[in-house]
């Protein structure tokens, strides 16, 4: 198969045409393998090899496998397998090795999906964009100057620049969300719960974080999830799966739907003109497809909130510095952690228990009054950010922070729309909206009250029918390379 060719292909393409014979899985591994090896020189997007997951799975794909030999990165945060480094995108965690498979890693397996290797991630999965001391700036394909987001931005630069068809990523405050928009692709979140976090964790910051991938298409998205869907034995809390498969409501025509509409900045920012332009854009093709759109204000006191996430994410990252450091002094802490997540780790250690609760308290309360919202309406559409993706360097964690408040404000007005659907655990995704002038991707960002992520990909199936993006593709991508993978 030559790169030509692999980089038109989703997922289910590249699976039907192994379960047939036409292509091995082998020859498809090769095909990820050279685009790995050359586009990472560019875009650093990969920390390191999985190679005896990759030959184990190899070895083990039967024709019942959805996804029977399709390359996969994992994300090097949120989702380990057994004896294989897991670092943080962190000093701090060099050479820390996960002592189990986390569950969703054992169910992307069981779905054909071969792991090839780790992507990048920035420290701990804190930040905007993806660049860390430890394994340096993950660029983006649409331009190596500008940022691919975070924290799955090494996944979304892979699967934009077609090294892959689908790449594991977490998100905590918009971390699937984020990258796909700055990158061009489709991201789903699914509702808390939906996907396991076990077997090493009962909830993942706070309930924040949930796993899932970045893709190309909304039928591979939906297909991966219906491999990983479900709870696992012991788990907190797991969300009711519907009757039908999340394939099955991606082909699906969505019924009339009231969709809520608001372009403002609900952390004071502004908006900028191009992706406001692309959301009211968006509204009125929901418009025309029969749907009523109406604008609309969501609640938000983001005074409140932030005081609520500054506590619950000072917490967060406190915890996660404890749980690597092993005999580390607070010296070497303060050495080799980055110094915006030092700061961050410091505000953690002085927060009570009581404070601690009344945060998670006050993010229900929120929840709930999203909640009630959501009784009015079927969706919210919104940008997914306030502008198209950064410069290098804007968000990074490398700098210093001195107060984390207003540090959180920073990133919000950036990202203002994502973080919510975290708190409330309801399914949001990024829709890709062509570019802009400049030429980077445009996204824009729906969610539905929680529990209902078949409507999100109802919705996503038609739009995409509507106005495909699979086709768009940036200038540093693996077809530029010359010849078939050897």
């Amino acid at each position: 198969m030559k790169l030509s060719e692999y980089i038109k292909l989703d997922g289910h393409d590249l699976a039907a045409l192994c379960r047939s014979g036409e292509v091995s899985a082998s020859e498809i591994f090769d095909c990820a393998r050279s685009a790995i090896k050359s586009l990472n020189k560019r875009l650093n997007f990969l920390v390191d090899w999985t190679p005896a997951e990759s030959a184990r799975a190899l070895d083990n794909l039967n024709d019942n496998m959805p996804f029977m030999g399709v390359p996969i990165l994992l994300k090097d945060v949120g989702a380990g397998i057994a004896g294989v480094p897991q670092e943080l995108g962190s000093r701090l965690a060099k050479g820390r090795r996960t002592g189990e498979d986390a569950e969703i890693v054992r169910r992307l397996r069981a779905a054909g999906l071969v792991i090839a290797a780790r992507s990048t991630t920035p420290e701990f999965g804190a930040s905007f964009t993806t660049e860390s001391i430890a394994t340096g700036i993950t660029r983006n394909p649409w331009n190596p100057e500008k940022s691919t987001g975070g924290s799955s931005g090494g996944a979304a630069a892979a699967v934009a620049a077609r090294v892959v068809p689908i790449a594991h990523a977490g998100d905590s405050a918009g971390s699937i969300r984020i990258p796909t928009h700055c990158c061009g692709l489709f991201g789903f979140k699914p509702s808390r719960g939906i996907n396991p976090v076990g077997a090493h964790a009962g909830e993942i910051n706070s309930g924040l974080t949930v796993s899932h991938v970045v893709t190309r298409s909304v039928r591979d998205s939906a297909a991966v999830l219906d491999a990983t869907a479900g709870g696992d034995p012991g788990c907190r809390y797991a969300t009711a799966l519907p009757a039908r498969s999340f394939a099955d409501a991606a082909l699906t025509k969505l019924p009339q739907s009231r969709i809520a509409l608001c372009t403002t900045n609900p952390f004071g920012g502004p908006v900028s003109s191009v992706v406001k332009d692309a959301t009211e854009k968006m509204a009125q093709i929901c418009s025309e497809a029969g749907h009523i759109v109406e604008e609309v204000t969501p609640p938000l006191s983001p005074e409140e909130f932030i005081s609520d996430m500054e506590i619950v994410w000072s917490a967060n990252i406190y915890h996660a510095v404890e749980k690597l450091r092993g005999n580390a002094t607070a010296s070497d802490i303060e050495r080799l952690v980055e110094p915006a997540n030092h700061a961050v780790y410091l505000r953690g250690a002085q927060i009570s228990a009581g404070e601690l609760l009344g945060a998670l308290d006050g993010m229900n309360l929120y929840s709930r009054r999203l909640a009630a919202f959501f009784s009015n309406h079927d969706i919210l559409l919104t940008p997914t950010l306030s502008q198209v993706a950064p410069d290098l360097a804007t968000f990074d964690t490398d700098r210093e922070v001195a107060n984390v408040t207003d540090y959180l404000f920073e990133l919000f007005r950036f990202a203002p729309f994502t973080v919510q659907c975290n708190v409330s655990g309801q399914p949001a995704m990024n829709i890709p909206c062509g570019l802009s002038s400049d030429g980077l991707p445009v996204g824009v960002h729906f969610s539905a009250p929680y529990g209902e992520d078949s409507t999100l990909f109802g919705l996503a199936g038609a739009l995409e029918r509507m106005a495909p993006w699979r086709d768009l593709l940036p200038p540093i991508n693996a077809g530029n390379l010359e010849g078939a993978a050897q």
